[in-house]
Parts: C-alpha cells; sequence; structure tokens
C-alpha cells in the first residue's frame, strides 16, 4: 500500500491509502518488507515473497513509471539457495543516492 503523509509531521495522512502490489500463487501466503526508491526515472518496489523460515524466500522487484503505478514485477534478484547460497534473504532496501543496497540473510 502507498500512503501519502503529511509533510510537517510524517504521521498525518493525506487522501486514502493505493494498493500498488498484492501476491500471487508463486509468492505464498506472504509479501513483505517492501521498499520503493526512483532509479533511472523509474519507481523500483523490492519486496521480499514467501515465509522466511521456508526454500521459496527471495527478494523481487517491480518497476512502474508513476509513483502510483501501476507496477510490473521483472523477477527475482535474490534468492534463497541460488548462486550465492544465501538462506532466507529479505528486507532489501536501496540508499538514496542509489550507489548502495542492503539486505538481510
Amino acid at each position: 500500500m502507498l500512503q501519502q503523509v503529511n509533510s510537517r509531521d510524517g504521521r498525518g495522512k493525506i487522501g486514502a491509502p493505493i494498493q500498488i502490489l498484492s501476491n500471487i500463487p508463486s509468492d505464498g501466503p506472504y509479501v513483505e518488507a517492501p521498499s520503493l526508491t526512483r532509479l533511472g526515472g523509474k519507481y523500483v518496489l523490492m519486496f521480499s515473497s514467501n515465509c522466511f523460515v521456508g526454500p521459496k524466500y527471495d527478494v523481487q522487484y517491480a518497476t512502474a513509471t508513476n509513483i502510483k503505478g501501476p507496477y510490473k514485477r521483472q523477477g527475482t534478484l535474490f534468492k534463497t539457495g541460488g548462486p550465492l547460497k544465501m538462506h532466507a534473504p529479505g528486507g532489501l532496501d536501496i540508499a538514496v543516492n542509489g550507489d548502495h543496497a542492503v539486505w538481510h540473510a
């Protein structure tokens, strides 16, 4: 969900929330840990899907030209196992200037 907030206090809500992504069957029961940034003229939404204790936990991303969407899924960045042999990679976030990323595994 995307929710505009008051710039003075960062808490007061402006308007109604907008759903920008929902889970699909391959996500399992969860889509979590969203992180939204703007890179190369596009909005990039990173998120984790499936359950962190299972073998399918991953970090995926979707892009849009407008912050409100629509967001198009682009694929998986990291997954449990894979070439890096990570266990439960998730929670990816990007630095404000776009030159660093952090996640847990």
